[in-house]
């Protein structure tokens, strides 16, 4: 098993990270099945199947996987199966894909390139060896099995009566219903269907008789009704088999590709909104425990249904508006339009629509129900309409191309022009709808062509603002109140609706201490930062300056009591700390040195989960407890000269020109713990990409606090 791993120069053979010199260990672990096989896992998708990529290690990756799939020791064949079947490639377009804007989801090319094409062969030369295992004594493996011989071109009339034969001795519910939606993939015209009627009267469960639902609406035989049944099926459980997880999306995608279907659709998807509620909120704040930060896997999935649902009801009830980008008027949408629109406000459904102008639930119920300053129409139609056009015309100029108003060029003066009659609109208006039209432009998030933002630039909100300044005292109460309440959750504040909510005060007088919040994500990018601070008293400045994001803050640590500022930092880090990569606490944190110690100790018994995580790594660095040592290495003849200078004491040792882990156990022996010790590798320039990327891998995976080599941090520790 495995044989000739070893003698493949993977050194050469990149994945999506660099060299694979890791593969042979990747593959033997996930052999094994013991500890670490899923981290293994996890790094071949990461690496080599990199958001739907291939790469040159892809391809000599999947012939040993493909090996290993057919070994009945292996105890993860089930896993090593669902990845060859995703390395295929077989399954990508077979149910809808829903749309969030604030989720990135990748869009691989199609397999047609070079990488593409040698991993597929790899693959369907090996097609006749998976047959065996659709009778495996283990049913995740019959399943897997099953998945991955429909997805293969190889010898489609083998592969179909292959599974045809599984099919009629298969007593499990799932892998019953596995086999009749993927042999349905390899039935052409006019061939014989019987086998789907007699799974239907073998099986009892309801999801092999959605499976069949789904199978005869793939050959051409709809049944409605029960579609309907399959693309409401629920199962309780946290994890569930392939089939489980995909027949309802299969089954909206059946319906989808109907005529006439948009009553059904939008009756099954008014079913799960209103069976499980709003969707997850990823904007959501969270407090010191961060437990929740992610959807369940159960809650994943019915999300992820809800919005495909209603990416195939909008091609069906928006059908007239697809290619528009012009943003449409709720004067323009019908009964049917306006109920799919109202579950964004009801239930977080964002519709993926580029005329509809909102994304979130409050912004759109302003918009149906005409509510809110951006809705008032001036000259003919609402601000916010207005508003879009010059966002079109900056997009345009962004671009170089085609503006997202229907017009085309990218003149600078466009914009601006466009922008001067949206001010003089605005300014016709009362100035509290003035104050609550501004208010909403900074709030308001929006979809445009280049993604999704908030309504605007941020270089053009000035303009706006300045159609305040003559109101301002009469607006002081509104700004107050506003104030207010945003000081109660002023850590996740945009600077332009901090800078909005302190427009009518003087910085450069004294302000409200219970402001701090708001002047300090102010400030971040404000030039008058400095001067604003320096009359106030220094433990009041310490507290704003510590409040700043990010490292924006180093150059006003001379106003400062660094204790305080370093209170004050670590406090803003774990209220957002969710989002937080270590990358970005480090950078942020470490600047305040041994001033961090204190109150990240007097936090580390009130935090759990990803705070306590990165509590504990940030005090293991700020006191000391990681060492750091050198190690360098040079080509001496036919060997390399490696040197470890660690605690004033030098450990030279010889190694071959391509070390393996066993040759530097040596380096990891010389700690009491290597874990507490970050590594700096130093190599000469001999020493090639490929080799140092070797060495720094096998060095982290000796359990290394950190291995840096050149611009690269390895950290396994």
């Amino acid at each position: 098993m495995l044989e000739g791993v070893d003698e493949v120069d993977w050194a050469t053979l990149d994945d999506a990270y660099g060299p694979t010199v890791e593969m042979p260990n990747r593959l033997r672990a996930l052999a094994a099945g013991a500890e670490g096989w899923e981290t293994a896992l996890d790094e071949l998708y990461a690496g080599i199947f990199h958001q739907g990529s291939y790469y040159p290690a892809t391809a000599p990756a999947a012939r040993y996987l493909c090996e290993l799939a057919v070994e009945p020791s292996v105890p993860t064949r089930a896993e090593i199966l669902t990845l060859l079947t995703e390395l295929t490639g077989a399954y990508r377009s077979d149910t809808e894909e829903g749309w969030d804007p604030f989720t990135f989801r990748s869009d691989p090319a199609p397999p047609d390139y070079p990488e593409a094409i040698a991993t597929l062969h790899e693959i369907e030369a090996q097609a006749a060896r998976f047959l065996p295992l659709l009778s495996d004594e283990d049913p995740r493996v019959r399943q897997c099995a099953g998945r991955l011989v429909a997805g293969l071109a190889a010898d489609p009339p083998r592969q179909r009566d292959a599974l045809l034969a599984a099919l009629a001795v298969e007593s499990d519910p799932t892998v019953m219903a596995t086999f009749v939606v993927v042999t349905a993939r390899l039935c052409q015209p006019g061939q014989s269907r019987d086998w789907i009627a007699t799974a239907a009267k073998r099986a009892s469960s309801t999801l092999v008789h959605g499976a069949v639902a789904v199978a005869r609406a793939a050959l051409g035989d709809v049944d409605v009704e029960a579609l309907e049944a399959a693309a409401l099926h629920d199962p309780v459980e946290a994890e569930v088999s392939w089939v489980e997880d995909r027949l309802p999306a299969l089954a909206l995608t059946a319906l989808g590709r109907m005529e006439g279907s948009a009553d059904t659709l939008r009756r099954v998807t008014r079913t799960w909104l209103e069976r499980h509620g709003r969707l997850f909120d990823f904007h959501a704040s969270s407090d010191w425990h961060d437990f929740g930060r992610s959807p369940s896997p159960a809650q994943w999935r019915r999300d992820e249904l809800v919005r495909a649902a209603a990416a195939v009801i909008t091609r069906s009830v928006f059908r007239e508006y697809l290619d528009r980008e012009e943003p449409l008027t709720v004067d323009e949408l019908s009964e049917e339009q306006r109920e799919i629109v109202q579950w964004t406000v009801d239930y977080g459904l964002a519709i993926p629509l580029t005329a509809l102008p909102w994304l979130r639930s409050e912004e759109m119920a302003c918009f149906l129900r005409g509510q809110g300053a951006l809705s008032t129409v001036v000259n003919g139609e609402p601000l916010w309409k207005a508003l879009y056009r010059v966002s079109a015309l900056d997009d345009a100029r962004q671009r170089g191309g085609a503006s997202g108003a229907g017009q085309r060029g990218g003149k600078p003066e466009a914009a601006d022009n466009e922008m001067n009659r949206v001010v003089a609109k605005i300014e016709s208006l009362p100035p509290e709808r003035i104050f609550d039209a501004c208010l909403e432009l900074v709030t308001h998030a929006y979809s445009h062509s280049l993604g999704w933002g908030y309504a605007l630039r941020t270089n053009r909100h000035a303009a706006l603002f300045a159609c305040l300044k003559p109101h301002r005292r009469v607006l002081a109460p509104r700004f107050a109140e506003l104030r207010t309440e945003l000081s109660s959750h002023s850590h996740d504040i945009e600077g332009p609706v901090a800078r909005f909510a302190l427009m009518d005060l003087d910085l450069d007088l004294d302000l409200d201490p219970a402001l701090d919040g708001l002047v300090a994500r102010a400030l971040g990018t404000d030039p008058r930062a400095r001067r604003v601070l320096e009359p106030l008293p220094r433990e009041r400045r310490s507290r704003i300056v510590g409040r700043i994001p990010g490292t924006r803050r180093a150059a006003l640590f001379d106003l400062c009591d660094l204790e305080i500022v370093a209170r004050e930092a670590l406090d803003a880090f774990l209220e957002e700390s969710w989002r937080m990569t270590w990358g970005m606490t480090w950078e942020a944190l470490a600047e305040l040195g041994n001033a961090m110690i204190l109150p990240a100790r007097a936090r580390l018994d009130r935090a759990s989960g990803r705070k306590r995580e990165l509590l504990v790594r940030l005090l293991a660095e700020l006191e000391g407890k990681i060492g750091d040592a050198r190690l360098e290495i040079v080509h001496d003849g036919d060997l390399l000269r490696a040197r470890l200078l660690r605690d004033g004491e030098d450990l030279v040792v010889s190694l071959p020109l391509i070390p393996e882990r066993a040759d530097l156990v040596v380096f990891a022996d010389a700690f009491a713990s290597p874990r507490t010790v970050r590594l700096d590798v130093r190599t000469g320039e001999s020493i090639d990409h490929a080799l140092r990327h070797r060495l720094q891998m096998l060095l982290a995976e000796l359990g290394f606090y950190s291995v840096r080599c050149g611009g690269s941090t390895v950290s396994r520790g």
